[in-house]
């Protein structure tokens, strides 16, 4: 019976595409892009080692989220990823910065198409209204391929292959000899050089919460949000638990063999484990443990995240490159001390240092700081970009949604979450897609404060945002009101990340918008 209703499904899918005329594409990246179409499981270092420096397009099967796309290759220049992912995860965001035509596409006899091509020169047209892979015919031999962004205007932006460019310079963070405090600050006083860009964006969220309850729209739709109370672990703090545990010249050893390991050959790899092991052992200071007992309720949930220099900038998001551990209280010091120095040692990750390098950022150059606050219950998470990162329209909020905790839509898991676009000056609100991941991530309220999190199989049936048209309206409104509002505060297109609590709206973060 689950074959048949499969085939089922499978034969009205293709009927719904038809009827659409979307061909079973969705774009992520708008743009253009020519280049050698090569298959890969995963986007992932070393992967395009035989390339060379010629352009590449991948045609890459699975993704969770976490890849990078320019630390796998400078020459890549788009990615058709055959499979369907959120347009505002942590990797849309990520390929979105770094100019990369992103697409997925789902559909069987599109993938057959896709895989005849694999070896050959393509071309790659994705806008908001169609997608094109056609065979391309190169003239001489000069190799001179580019990357056209389509940005809704009237001029373009081409990027010949092999040349980088770099916005970003590290600000670097003040150490322990500056005068780092070694306790705790509290959010409302966190700023970029104590405490990193994205606490410092928790802490202007928190102020700005109590400025929001008088703000409406031109519909009288409140821009009213929450922000979880929150403290920060501030810069240096890493450094002094080195110190105490006599560790410093092993960690500047290390640091100084990362800065030219070669990604090739286990190099690299090998130090940065040597590298995470040894911080993952350290242990926050007395001082900390006890001021966050101080500040939170006993039984709280609390979620411990990265706030580190080279994160949450205008021109390095680096969007869900380091940790986050939910679920963590102070009163369970084992697991609460785990998880502050794996926020720290998630610095020296593969994948964090090989990020900093195409960034052209010195390794010794980053540190962290940890921020920590309540952990919430949501009903619903959402991510918010108040510039369409698709046709760049700057009259709209785009919305997407999902059951539970926010981690199914930063990372790639498989599936689509519901989309709303709704008008910042008209309140229309369209509804783009209805979701469809299989699983919701939750954190239940009377359980142990251990790290852990349950998955629970979502019943769409119940949810009403799939069947409440009138809520669905209601919700998109509030969250294109929010949206515009911190949009306007903030003083750019901004990407916010959230969540709906029975009827309140929490902003747990927000940062610059790649665009």
């Amino acid at each position: 019976i689950i074959f048949q209703v499969s085939k089922l499904c499978t034969l009205l899918l293709k009927a719904v595409r038809s009827t659409l005329g979307s061909q079973g594409w969705d774009v992520l990246v708008p743009g253009a892009a020519v280049g050698k179409l090569v298959q890969v499981d995963r986007i992932s270092p070393g992967s395009l080692s035989s390339s060379g420096d010629e352009p590449v397009i991948l045609a890459v099967s699975k993704a969770d989220g976490d890849e990078e796309v320019a630390a796998a290759g400078s020459n890549i220049l788009g990615v058709i990823l055959l499979q369907e992912l959120p347009h505002l995860s942590h990797l849309g965001v990520r390929a979105r910065q770094e100019k990369v035509v992103f697409v997925t596409c789902e559909d069987d006899e599109k993938v057959s198409d896709i895989e005849r091509l694999a070896g050959k020169y393509v071309r790659l047209e994705a806008s908001s209204t169609c997608v094109n892979l056609n065979p391309y015919i190169t003239h001489g031999n000069d190799g001179n391929f580019g990357l056209k962004t389509l940005s809704g205007s009237s001029s373009s932006t081409v990027l010949d292959r092999g040349v980088h460019v770099s916005s970003f310079s590290a600000s670097k963070a003040p150490m322990l000899s500056q005068g780092v405090s070694t306790g705790v600050i509290l959010l409302a006083d966190a700023d970029a050089m104590t405490s990193g860009a994205k606490a410092a964006a928790c802490g202007r969220l928190a102020s700005l919460s109590a400025v929001s309850e008088k703000v409406y729209s031109d519909q009288g739709v409140p821009a009213s949000f929450l922000v979880p109370a929150g403290v920060v672990i501030p810069f240096g703090s890493m450094q002094l638990a080195l110190e105490q545990s006599k560790c410093m010249d092993t960690f500047v050893s290390f640091l100084e063999q990362i800065e030219t390991a070669g990604p090739e050959g286990g190099e690299l790899d090998n130090l940065c484990c040597q590298l995470q092991e040894l911080i993952s052992a350290l242990q926050p200071s007395e001082d900390i443990i006890e001021s966050i007992e101080r500040i939170f309720p006993a039984n709280a949930h609390l979620i411990v995240r990265s706030s580190a220099n080279v994160e949450d900038l205008a021109g390095m998001s680096a969007a869900g490159l380091y940790e986050s551990i939910p679920n963590v209280n102070p009163s369970n010091l084992r697991v609460f001390q785990n998880a502050v120095a794996r926020v720290w040692a998630s610095l020296y990750t593969r994948r964090a240092v090989l990020s900093r390098r195409a960034a052209g950022v010195s390794q010794k150059d980053a540190t962290m700081a940890v921020l920590v606050q309540e952990m919430l219950s949501p009903d619903l998470s959402f991510v918010l970009h108040t510039l369409s990162p698709t046709d760049r329209d700057h009259n709209s909020v785009e919305a997407e949604i999902a059951p539970g905790l926010g981690e199914t839509l930063a990372s790639g898991t498989r599936g689509t979450p519901w989309r709303l676009s709704s008008g910042k000056f008209d309140g229309l609100v369209r509804t783009q897609a209805f979701a469809n991941f299989s699983e919701e991530m939750l954190v239940s309220g009377a359980g142990p404060a251990d790290g852990v999190v349950i998955r629970l199989t979502v019943d769409y049936s119940k949810k009403p945002l799939t069947v409440d048209p009138i809520f669905r309206r209601q919700l998109g409104q509030r969250l294109c009101s929010v949206g515009f509002f911190l949009e306007r505060k903030f003083g750019c297109p901004q990407d916010v990340e959230g969540c709906l609590v029975g009827k309140d709206i929490y902003a747990v973060q927000t940062r610059p918008q790649p665009h």
